[in-house]
């Protein structure tokens, strides 16, 4: 399975009436009475202070690091193989950005998890990527391991 979490509050689509917890229930593939519990485990998964209260939140009534938590939260409910990051940590302060970037580095360590970064930033690619494709006018360019 494919999970993924694009820019910030996008994928909250407008759902600011909607709280936490059925905005993941919507996209979760279990049963319903399974979903408030999952929701609570990636939450706390994902290192989201007060999870209990957070679930019975809006997504309006988070901070910018606190929705990337969620949506990358989210992006995992299923247990993806693949997750599709886009400018995760975009707009954030330089310390939520580093705590979101080892956030997905511990993630990718700890569930066996392949990772498609889209980023501007070679610095952050570098932080999380073994390797690095750069593309230009929507074709490959350039492609090496991190290290190089």
């Amino acid at each position: 399975t494919i999970g993924e979490q694009l820019t910030d509050t996008a994928q909250f689509g407008g759902d600011s009436d909607t709280g936490v917890v059925e905005f993941f229930r919507r996209r979760f593939s279990g049963e319903r009475d399974e979903a408030r519990e999952r929701v609570l485990e990636m939450l706390r998964e994902v290192q989201m202070p007060d999870p209990e209260n957070i679930m019975d939140s809006y997504p309006t009534q988070l901070s910018g690091g606190m929705r990337q938590r969620a949506l990358i939260a989210q992006a995992l409910l299923n247990e993806p193989e693949l997750l599709i990051a886009d400018e995760i940590g975009t707009a954030l302060d330089v310390t939520i950005h580093d705590q979101i970037l080892d956030l997905l580095k511990d993630l990718i360590e700890n569930h066996d998890l392949s990772v498609l970064m889209i980023t501007h930033n070679l610095g952050v690619a570098r932080q999380v990527s073994d390797r690095v494709y750069v593309m230009y006018g929507g074709r490959i360019v350039e492609t090496a391991p991190t290290e190089e």
